[in-house]
């Protein structure tokens, strides 16, 4: 590969140690930067040793891949040979590792273990939580005062919702390199009278800048008033004349635009609120004109923050510092908490020798700042530091850095690929040396400018739209300062030149009135269509053949912000039989293959014990039941009836089956048989050679082709093995253990990257950061127009904003000023972070860009880009920028896919136990309550039943507080139904869905399955589904047995409903 200037100068920029400086390679997309980086090792290798070298990258994946890359270049270059011997040991390696490595060199110095271990993530978080709620029921026992306050006031309404505040307070502090340095400075400075009144004036300056994002909007709203004076005569009648009130409120707002207001001038200026809708007036018609004019106004100023009353319902200037004192009780109450709950956690991390990346980081950090010995030797003996990837550094480690370099740092990166901020990256960082070495300040900047992985057209259709959506404001860098990328592989104008361009096509739509077919599907059939259309036809250049080719599936990829829609775009394409592969980390809770496992470990657990509660007991039998109904034995229901009956009717339901069936031990199932075998390991094994003797006794491995996927299912059960190794170095008990697995609730902390084959002949799909690093042919863009989530800060009650500092929120007419403050530039932070994801989303294209993007028939494309607060998802911002012009398809959209393959909607195995129904207290089994059906089906009522089947195999596993995880518009629209008044009040029901029970009625011992029970304070809802027909009066006899087996259990009121899923219709069965 023939380099170009650009790289020339990174790689040769002075090694000497005399002439050395600090250098800052800005990498586009595509420039070769890992390239730069291993020719730029190679080049030090003349001047010194690999051992003087420490390469920093930001994942064990990439650090490998660099090793393996320095290893080939070595081999080519006899003069560099000499050095593969060393390669294995070279410092080449993530900045957690390098720390990790210095702790365990000096721990001495530390006063520490050498045998230091690494706490497992999910376990971590478990332990964290289960430190905050003992700090808290310390402080309920003194019966603390300003806790007692702070619950009266209403802030919080359970323990829930201040544990997970104050597990986001720790996390957000703890990325302080001292944090309890930070709480004592912050107690001693911050309610100072300077910092009170510095906030006071920025919460002020904030105020006028809203009248300044209005700009556009007021001057609108100016035009409209002319243009509706007439009508705007009649409005107002209770509230005074709208027209005068209006117009000389935009008398007063227009000439305060770019001017600065005082906090009595301001209050003024948000005084004017739109008057509401009238109801009824003399004149029909002028009522009419009049709440037609009155909705207008309100879609043009709709989200004007000049609207909302609690900024401006502050006294005055002196109210709003009085606002901010008064959270400082609450404040500093948490902030003792968190000191508290950070000893507790040191204590118990010191006890064990167990720490997370943060503390190593933090202690490497106290190493080289404490040892003046340890850090000249360490600066000393490094000749160059490398970092890859440098705009994902933190602040943590930009100080590590700092301490031990010695203007020696070689930095690659993107400042425009800076996403992140989640991992608490700081991409500010980058940016002040990128300006700071452009002017020469403190080191050397170089460009890199050339993309060789892109055609042409795909580059300039990425200058197209980033030239308006990224600069200082929002983005964080100025796309146009240097940062286009010039076509740097000359291969497509030559060996893989094109007859036709390959610019991008924009496909836009419009949404469909009617409803018959969702956005999502219209997306969805469209990428599946256009994928047919292209396949085998276009031609796409190969660089390892040198040459065009037939475009096949492994082409094309798929790539969204989330990964929600991952399952339901799969579905669609194998319903055109696209083979589909799905590239994500796998959430460990989500496999029924944890639900097995544990529940083998919790039967060997008890079967250990001489005898178990009644809670015990009916755990025990649940967990049977789980484990005969599981791909590992699949008992017929009939078997598992008799053995469940077997138990009641010796009326021995609290004691373990082999110990008194016959009057002998006696194995009569194999699951209990093998419990109690394995049982005698629990007082004399370890934890994990047990659950290995658990893998080997129920022949596990055997089985996992059964559910498919046996790779990933084979690193879930050596996840959970480590779960359980670093469980039981911390000394926790085997049940504790057990507990902890089956708490999972979260599964962010225990997930898994699945095996993922890169060259696998189909579409791949994945979410735009996982697909950071790698290129594709093709690329689609759909699923543009959701909302980004920004929730997340106005829903924390007690938080930390780096722009502003500590906010308690109250319940109160006012606007929080400290959180106000920092809000606006947190959020304007993730907004860039938006933009910087959306350029790395399509700089991953080789050849083709295919956005899909919904528009407005009603709406003009605009004439100029401007940035307003209303471009909240990434459709927005593409629907903002001028001069696209959208290619409006009608696509068809195939309803047959709902009944393909729908048994991947089936019934998993859940963790709902029996026990977790509140009425509930115990069950036995016979006799089915269900009707029997037996006659001949005409060919419509056979499809009638496939689609009610798949419906109601859909309505299973439904989250009903969480209706946007619904992909089903049928099913959305029957929840979403006002006439459906069991699904009225979804936030305040339980739902127990395909709620199984035996019931002993007149001698007999029912057993019946419940589709759908819902319970509020005051009632009992029964739901049966049926496709179709609800009227046959043979269901009311069902349901009579469902309604006196609820009755027999609760004494709240039960009604009981048939629903159709196919005609969304209900009959309320009278059962009295």
């Amino acid at each position: 590969m023939k380099l170009t200037n650009e790289q020339i100068k990174a790689i040769t920029v002075p090694q000497s140690k005399e002439e050395r400086t600090n250098v800052l390679v800005s990498a586009g997309a595509g420039a070769g930067k890992t390239f730069v980086l291993i020719e730029r090792i190679a080049k030090l290798l003349k001047v010194c040793d690999l051992d003087e070298l420490l390469v920093l990258t930001f994942t064990n994946q990439a650090a490998a891949s660099m090793k393996e890359k320095l290893r080939t270049k070595l081999e080519e270059d006899e003069s560099l040979r000499k050095y593969l011997e060393k390669i294995d040991n070279a410092k080449i390696m993530t900045f957690d590792a390098y720390s990790l490595f210095l702790v365990k060199k000096h721990h001495l110095k530390l006063g520490l273990n050498p045998n230091i271990q690494i706490m497992d993530e999910y376990y971590k978080k478990t332990k964290l939580r289960e430190i905050i709620s003992e700090v808290l029921e310390e402080y309920y026992k003194e019966n603390n005062e300003i806790l007692k306050r702070y619950f009266k006031e209403d802030l919080i309404r359970d323990d829930e919702t201040l544990i997970n505040d104050l597990e986001r307070l720790y996390y957000t502090l703890d990325k302080k390199v001292d944090t309890l340095g930070f709480i004592k400075n912050y107690k001693l400075n911050f309610y100072t009278k300077e910092n009170l009144n510095d906030l006071k004036n920025r919460y002020i300056k904030l105020l006028n800048s809203f009248i300044d994002e209005e700009k556009t909007n007021l001057q609108m709203l100016a035009s409209y008033l002319d243009y509706k004076k007439e009508v705007l005569e009649e409005i107002g009648r209770d509230e005074g004349n709208l027209d005068d009130a209006l117009i000389k409120w935009m008398d007063k707002v227009l000439p305060c635009i770019n001017k600065t207001l005082s906090y009595e001038e301001l209050k003024g200026v948000f005084s004017y609120q739109i008057p509401a809708r009238s109801r009824k007036g003399n004149n029909i018609i002028q009522t009419e004109l009049v709440n037609k004019a009155i909705s207008e106004i309100r879609e043009i100023i709709k989200d004007s923050k000049m609207q909302k009353q609690e900024f401006v319902s502050f006294e005055d200037e002196d109210d709003i510092i009085e606002s901010i004192i008064y959270e400082k009780d609450y404040i500093f109450l948490f902030l003792e908490m968190i000191e508290k709950i950070i000893n507790k956690y040191s204590l118990y991390k010191a006890k064990y020798n167990v720490y997370d990346f943060s503390d190593i980081a933090k202690l490497a950090i106290k190493l080289v700042k404490e040892n003046d010995d340890i850090r000249d030797e360490i600066k000393n003996s490094l000749y160059e530091i490398l970092i890859d990837e440098y705009q994902d550094t933190s602040d943590l480690q930009e100080d590590f850095i700092n301490l031990i370099s010695d203007d020696n740092v070689f930095m690659v990166g993107d400042i425009k690929q800076s996403i992140y901020l989640f991992r608490n990256a700081n991409p500010f960082l980058f940016t002040e040396k990128l300006e700071k070495y452009s002017k020469g300040e403190g080191g050397q900047r170089v460009d890199l400018t050339s993309n060789f992985r892109s055609r042409n057209e795909v580059l300039r259709d990425v200058d197209r739209i980033f030239k308006h959506l990224m600069t200082k404001d929002h983005g964080d860098v100025d796309y146009q300062d240097n940062h286009s990328l010039k076509a740097g592989n000359k291969n497509y104008e030559t060996l893989g030149k094109l007859d036709k361009d390959s610019h991008m096509d924009l496909i836009g739509y419009y949404s469909d009135k009617e409803k018959k077919k969702t956005d999502d599907e219209i997306e969805a059939f469209y990428i599946a269509q256009d994928i047919l259309r292209r396949k085998g036809n276009d031609l796409v250049y190969d660089s390892k053949l040198g040459s065009l080719r037939p475009s096949t599936f492994k082409d094309y990829c798929i790539l969204i912000d989330r990964s929600t829609k991952f399952e339901s775009l799969k579905k669609i394409l194998e319903f055109y039989s696209i083979p589909t592969i799905i590239y994500s980390d796998t959430v460990v809770e989500e496999e029924d293959i944890v639900y097995v496992l544990n529940a083998l470990i919790r039967l060997v657990l008890y079967s250990s014990k001489d005898n178990l509660s009644k809670k015990e007991a009916q755990e025990y039998y649940h967990l049977f039941y789980v484990l005969a109904k599981s791909f590992l034995f699949e008992y017929d229901d009939n078997y598992v009836a008799k053995i469940m009956i077997k138990v009641r009717d010796e009326n021995k339901f609290f004691l373990k089956p082999y110990e008194y069936l016959d009057g002998k031990r006696s194995y009569f199932d194999p699951i209990f048989e093998k419990s109690y075998k394995l049982a005698k390991l629990v007082n004399e094994a370890s934890f994990t050679y047990i659950y290995d003797e658990i893998l080997k006794e129920f022949n596990l491995y055997k089985h996992l082709p059964k559910i498919g996927n046996v790779k990933d299912q084979l690193t879930i059960i050596e996840r959970i093995r480590s779960f359980i190794d670093f469980a039981s170095l911390v000394g926790d008990d085997y049940f504790t253990i057990s507990d902890k697995i089956t708490g999972i609730k979260d599964g962010t902390d225990f997930k898994y990257t699945a095996d993922q084959n890169e060259d696998v002949e189909a579409v791949k799909i994945m979410t735009i950061h996982k697909s950071k690093g790698l290129e594709f042919t093709y690329c689609y863009f759909p699923y543009l127009n959701k909302r980004f989530n920004f929730d997340d800060f106005t829903k924390i009650k007690i938080g930390y904003l780096e722009e502003s500092g500590l906010y308690c929120k109250r319940k109160t007419d006012k606007a929080n000023v400290v959180f106000e403050v920092g809000y606006r530039e947190a959020k304007r932070k993730q907004i860039s972070e938006k933009i910087r994801l959306l350029y790395v989303a399509l700089t991953r294209t080789k050849e083709k860009i295919t956005i899909i993007n919904k528009v407005n028939p009603d709406k003009a494309p605009p004439a100029e880009f401007e940035f307003t607060d209303s471009l909240s998802s990434f459709g927005d911002f593409l629907n903002a920028i001028p001069n696209l012009k959208y290619d409006i398809q009608d696509v068809d959209v195939n309803k047959d896919y709902l009944s393909h393959s729908y048994k991947e909607y089936k019934y998993k195995l859940k963790k709902q136990n029996y026990n977790d129904v509140s009425y509930l207290k115990e069950e036995v089994q016979e006799k089915r309550a269900s009707k029997k059906v037996i006659k001949v089906l005409d060919e419509k009522e056979k499809q009638d039943i496939e689609y009610g089947n798949m419906l109601h195999a859909i309505m299973e596993s439904v989250d009903f507080h969480n209706l946007e995880s619904i992909e089903s518009k049928e099913i959305l629209n029957i929840i979403q139904d006002p006439k459906n008044i069991f699904f009225n009040d979804l936030n305040n029901s339980k739902f127990y869905q395909e709620l199984e029970f035996i019931y002993q009625m007149d001698q007999e011992k029912v057993h019946g399955i419940i589709d759908l029970l819902i319970e509020r304070d005051d009632i009992i809802y029964i739901v049966d589904y049926k496709a179709s027909d609800i009227d046959n009066k043979d269901y009311d006899k069902q349901l009579k047995v469902y309604y006196d087996y609820v009755r027999s259990r609760s004494s709240k009121n039960v009604e009981c409903y048939l629903l159709s899923l196919i005609q969304n219709r209900f009959r309320k069965v009278e059962v009295n």
